[in-house]
């Protein structure tokens, strides 16, 4: 069997951190498929791969190619190769997945096609609402499979195309188990753990809020505990990290910047210690950095946005905040130990095991199977 994912999006460090190469590295290796990814981007992750998954690069190198120029290419690809693909893997349900899907099944019945959603619920209102409603239901007949990261959404979307709804499913992201256990953390107990709190993201990004993170802190007294701000910091967010060390030179100790951290066994190392993450998001889809601290036993912190009621069993390991004043709180009960992160690490770790990689591609080679026999053949 050979799988081939689309990778549409220009964000160069997308791969990793949303799972795709880990999920076709397992479909490899557990699975036997061959396993192919087409891009225009190359990162450091996707080289480390290479050497198990198959790369097509659609771009010369010298420059970044358009999407449409990008599309184009998996067109070319497509109708040079569809006898090969028996399984085509898209990200996003956007017109150009729908279009690689429709031209796919138009030339190869047999093969199976499957889009990851990666979004939350839409709604579709007035003429153009309807229409985009049309054309999707119209795009699902020739879409085997198309999953949605939160149930919520997954739910939302079964009634919207409730005559296609068997061909919705549920597909959390994984937890890197695959990446976090070669990287020499398999077994991770309360010893392990420091009073520390961590945040994982691009630090300073309008979307990641991490000034509300700094205004929480204020003045704070941390009596003893550390905040490390893990991850590529943005110019325009540095100006603000030497305001706030300047107002509050007593944190200077506390408060820790690393900047991006490339290597796995360094990064999830950071995991391993902390007993809290803490993400302020003003919106995600299904935060992967949020997950993989469930794997390290770690309560979360976080503001409501998609997929923390999964993650966190409807908040059951988890503290929700919408406003620096319900953070800092939140902060002063764990500094004052009114609140004691590790009083769930063991539940929390139990937990997680449901979005561990192995569980998740499980999953997804189920759904795979129900339209395919051992020969590849399209089942009536």
């Amino acid at each position: 069997m050979n799988i081939i994912f689309f990778h549409h999006s220009q964000i160069k460090c997308h791969f990793f951190k949303k799972g795709h190469c880990s999920f076709l590295k397992y479909f490899k290796e557990k699975f036997e498929y061959n396993s192919i990814v087409a891009t225009s981007i190359l990162n450091a992750e996707l080289e480390k791969a290479k050497p198990i998954i198959d790369v097509v690069n659609f771009s010369d190198g010298k420059k970044e190619l358009s999407k449409k120029n990008i599309f184009f290419k998996e067109l070319q690809y497509i109708i040079k190769n569809v006898k090969k693909i028996d399984v085509l893997f898209c990200y996003h349900f956007s017109t150009y997945s729908k279009i690689l899907c429709f031209l796919y099944k138009m030339m190869n019945k047999a093969g199976v096609t499957y889009i990851k959603m990666d979004c939350g619920e839409r709604y579709y209102k007035g003429f153009i609402g309807k229409f985009k409603l049309l054309f999707n239901s119209i795009a699902l007949k020739y879409i085997d499979i198309m999953s949605n990261e939160i149930k919520n959404a997954t739910e939302h979307y079964k009634k919207l195309y409730s005559k296609m709804q068997n061909k919705i499913i549920n597909i959390p992201n994984p937890i890197k188990t695959d990446i976090i256990q070669s990287a020499g953390f398999a077994n991770i107990t309360t010893n392990d753990k420091e009073n520390l709190i961590i945040t994982v993201a691009r630090i300073g990004s309008d979307q990641k809020n991490n000034e509300m993170m700094l205004n929480a802190l204020d003045k704070i007294d941390m009596k003893g505990w550390k905040f490390a701000f893990i991850g590529d910091i943005e110019e325009s967010f540095k100006i603000k990290i030497n305001d706030f060390l300047r107002e509050n030179p007593n944190l200077k100790d506390y408060i820790i910047f690393t900047e991006e951290i490339i290597e796995p066994k360094q990064l999830y190392d950071w995991y391993r210690r902390a007993k809290v993450f803490c993400l302020t998001s003003k919106f995600e889809t299904f935060c992967n950095a949020q997950t993989d601290s469930l794997y390290f036993g770690c309560y979360n912190i976080s503001t409501p946005v998609s997929g923390v009621e999964d993650m966190f069993d409807n908040w059951r390991f988890g503290a929700k905040i919408e406003n620096v004043n319900e953070l800092r709180n939140i902060f002063k009960k764990i500094f004052d130990r009114e609140i004691e992160p590790m009083e769930q690490f063991e539940n929390i770790k139990e937990y997680a095991e449901k979005f561990y990689l192995s569980i998740i591609c499980e999953k997804l080679k189920n759904a795979i199977d129900c339209y395919t026999n051992k020969e590849g053949e399209k089942l009536v």
